[in-house]
């Protein structure tokens, strides 16, 4: 059974891209557009690791980072943010608090594959 990588971003444009780009590299994935459910989807289903934007509507990746970590079952899942921002002191701080990989848009796909298979060796 593959393991299933859950992709967070409003643009839907952008979680088309890497969606097809993981499926070409064989590897299962979904995507959503809505933190909120995201958040639901991550609770209910274990994911080797989530993708998510770091500015997304009304919410940051930061805080959905945190709210993923509140759980036992995803407090050690890989969480990857990325973003065209360039994150602040403060922002570095919380990143490196919660465990999470920064990466900043825009990125080349072999870079992201790279990355992804660092983290979880898929």
């Amino acid at each position: 059974m593959k393991k299933k990588i859950l992709l967070i971003d409003d643009s839907q444009d952008f979680l088309l891209l890497l969606s097809s780009l993981f499926r070409f590299h064989d590897i299962e994935v979904e995507a959503e557009s809505n933190p909120d459910l995201a958040l639901e989807k991550i609770q209910a289903t274990k994911y080797l690791m989530v993708i998510s934007d770091y500015l997304m509507g009304n919410t940051n990746g930061l805080d959905l980072s945190r709210k993923i970590r509140q759980t036992d079952m995803n407090r050690e899942i890989k969480i990857l943010l990325i973003s065209y921002k360039t994150l602040d002191e403060d922002e570095l701080k919380q990143v490196q608090e919660l465990n999470l990989t920064y990466l900043r848009k825009p990125i080349l796909p072999n870079e992201l594959l790279s990355k992804i298979k660092e983290l979880t060796a898929i």
